[in-house]
């Protein structure tokens, strides 16, 4: 049938042209005639050459041209034919010509709509559990196959969790499986809320689930950061295919085990089930499929043998470093709510040109219950990691307003310094958070000197900007802190409206010993770069009499270290800025005090 009807048509196709023809040439005859090129005495082959000849010209372009789109359209529709044998079923644009062209378009595109389709629910049945909406088993594996192989070639560290629903038997026995199934499905749902959701594994509609399951390759931009699974029953797997340290993992685990502990609500009655949780490290604990889930498994017996509800490492060694990590978050979150562990001490900047302290800097100390006092490198990333940062960042920016108040009643209006984190700087409100502990202790804004590191300066610039140009405007002032050992886009820091340049203490130690010389160049580097943007600078870490002469000499105005001054508790720093004003007053008693800095000295 369609064989005869594309026949058919042919001929039409053909009887049109025969009268398009005729039509020209009785057309072109009346124009020769009418333009007297023939006359009644003109021989016959003559007129007919003369009438014809324009016809066959443009006989000849017309089916040259359609010739020419013809041939176009069918390699467009050939290509299409290609990437569907080939497995790319996207739909082809539309396709102009002839009918039958147009319609073989339309067949192609209608076959290859209908093979997505099908694909995308064979991909779902085949990866996809029907209860949680999760990828299965199937999928579980190939990524974590993937993500093996990955972190061998990038000789980083990934984690497997093993969660094992504790008590969820009584519920299927009890109020059937119904009822299970619900429980399942909102676990699911909690797990992904309490997982980052822009780097969680979920589920992709058709192709591009293929694609992500085919991936021969085995392309690193198809493997997220954390995967959540259900392996079936109650058991469900998340994969962090990177982790800084090995006992994140376990940061990740009381965070499930504290939002399934949570009572569930099915059609008004409460239920309620645990989660013991196995943790295997990868490639440390094995570098195959079947040895690190089988790790894991044996972590999660490890933990009901426990007493549930908990989690355990496959390895003893990260069990117990987890366990101190875990004391420590527990105590700090104590501290936070103290009123007496948490306490600023204070490290005096110095005016190299004057020899006095223009201003000072806040240091965070933990004063632990039974470790006595702690610096801050002890004790920072555990707080970042727990979201602990923000709080912290705020009880110190407020604690230091409350100094300058108590500076400038003492008689030393002197500025302090604050260092700001990334997580507590990205915060959308900070700037408003900043501009109300003002308001609140009554400090005044140029006294307040927030110190951002490279990587925060590097780490969202936009947002950097923002806040900086709003409390800028209240008259607060910014330092780069460890300048010298980052990545600093010059382009960037150009663009932001900082005051000065902290040079980090590794440069300062260069200035001594065998690397002395390097240390010196790298300095003056350094300088040179604070000069062009028109930022001072402030060496820290001097310890030396030899290291102050170098940056005095390369024109470094402030500097802080050891050399003049520990860090000390507020009670302290009072009496040291009394006895060391009044040992530069005896030598210059024509000079104040301390002079009120100009924003451009503020530290």
């Amino acid at each position: 049938m369609v064989k005869g009807r594309g026949a058919s048509v042919s001929g039409a196709g053909i009887m049109r042209g025969f009268a398009f023809a005729g039509l020209v040439l009785l057309t072109g005859a009346s124009q020769l005639w009418a333009l007297n090129l023939v006359t009644p005495e003109s021989p016959p082959l003559a007129v007919f050459l003369l009438a014809c000849g324009p016809v066959f010209l443009a006989m000849a372009v017309i089916s040259i041209y359609s010739r020419t789109e013809m041939s176009h359209q069918l390699s467009r529709l050939t290509k299409a034919a290609e990437r569907a044998a080939s497995g790319d079923h996207s739909a082809i644009e539309s396709v102009s010509g002839v009918r039958e062209v147009r319609e073989l378009g339309s067949a192609i595109s209608n076959m290859s709509s209908y093979l997505r389709k099908n694909m995308a629910q064979a991909f779902e049945l085949a990866y996809v559990d029907r209860t949680t909406e999760l990828p299965n088993r199937e999928f579980f594996r190939k990524e974590l196959t993937r993500a093996i192989s990955k972190t061998i070639r990038k000789g980083s560290t990934g984690a497997l969790l093993f969660v094992d629903l504790d008590g969820f038997k009584h519920v299927n026995d009890t109020y059937g499986h119904d009822v299970g199934d619900m429980v399942l499905h909102q676990v699911s749902r909690r797990l992904t809320n309490i997982l980052r959701a822009e780097d969680l594994i979920g589920l992709k509609p058709g192709v591009e689930l293929a694609q992500s399951i085919t991936d021969e390759e085995g392309d690193e931009s198809q493997v997220s950061r954390q995967m959540l699974a259900r392996l079936g029953g109650d058991e469900f797997t998340v994969l962090l295919t990177e982790t800084r340290e090995a006992t994140d993992a376990a940061i990740v685990s009381r965070r499930i085990i504290d939002v399934i502990s949570q009572p569930f609500d099915i059609h008004g009655t409460q239920l309620s089930v645990g989660a013991s949780i196995g943790i295997a490290t990868f490639p440390h604990d094995g570098s195959d499929y079947q040895t690190i889930l089988k790790s894991a498994d044996m972590a999660m017996y490890k933990a009901k043998g426990s007493g549930k509800n908990t989690y355990r490492f496959y390895s003893e060694t990260l069990n117990e470093e987890a366990a101190r990590r875990g004391a420590l978050e527990a105590g700090l979150r104590e501290a936070v709510r103290s009123d007496n562990e948490l306490v600023l001490h204070y490290q005096p900047k110095i005016d190299l040109e004057q020899g006095k302290p223009t201003a000072v800097e806040a240091l965070l100390r933990w004063n632990h219950p039974m470790d006595g006092m702690r610096s801050p490198d002890s004790f920072l990333d555990v707080a970042e990691s727990c979201g602990l940062m923000p709080t912290l960042g705020t009880w110190v920016v407020e604690e230091a307003c409350r100094q300058i108040v108590k500076l400038e009643t003492c008689g030393f209006p002197l500025p302090v310094s604050v260092n700001i984190s990334i997580g507590q700087f990205e915060q959308a409100d900070f700037a408003d958070v900043v501009q109300s502990i003002l308001a609140k202790t009554g400090a005044k804004p140029e006294m307040l000197n927030l110190e951002l590191a490279e990587k925060v300066l590097m780490h969202n610039p936009d947002v950097v900007f923002h806040h900086i140009t709003i409390l800028k405007e209240l008259g607060v002032t910014f330092s780069i802190d460890d300048f010298g050992v980052g990545s600093s886009n010059l382009k960037e820091l150009c663009r932001l409206p900082l005051d000065q340049f902290k040079i980090d203490c590794s440069v300062i130690h260069l200035l001594d010993g065998d690397e002395a010389k390097q240390g010196a160049t790298i300095f003056r580097t350094i300088m040179a770069v604070a000069d062009s943007f028109g930022y001072e600078t402030v060496a820290v870490g001097v310890e030396t009499e030899r290291q102050l002469r170098i940056i005095e000499k390369h024109g470094c105005k402030w500097a802080q270290g050891y050399y003049f001054a520990h860090p000390m508790p507020e009670e302290h720093l009072h009496d040291w800025l009394v006895t060391t004003l009044q040992g530069i007053e005896a030598k210059e008693p024509d000079v104040d005090v301390v002079d009120p800095p100009s924003g451009s000295q503020v530290a």
